[in-house]
């Protein structure tokens, strides 16, 4: 049972910086509200 547990804890340790990583990879691509909000694209005019 322990090494059950010890498994699963560094599972979620792993996927935890895994999301940690991709998070600090985004916040340094990202300049202003306007990158973070479109992902880097930008809005046509409509009219």
């Amino acid at each position: 049972m322990v090494e059950n547990n010890i498994v699963i804890g560094s599972t979620f340790v792993a996927n935890l910086l895994r999301m940690l990583g991709i998070g600090v990879t985004a916040n340094k691509r990202t300049t202003n509200l306007s990158d973070s909000i479109l992902g880097g694209r930008s809005i046509r005019p409509v009219a």
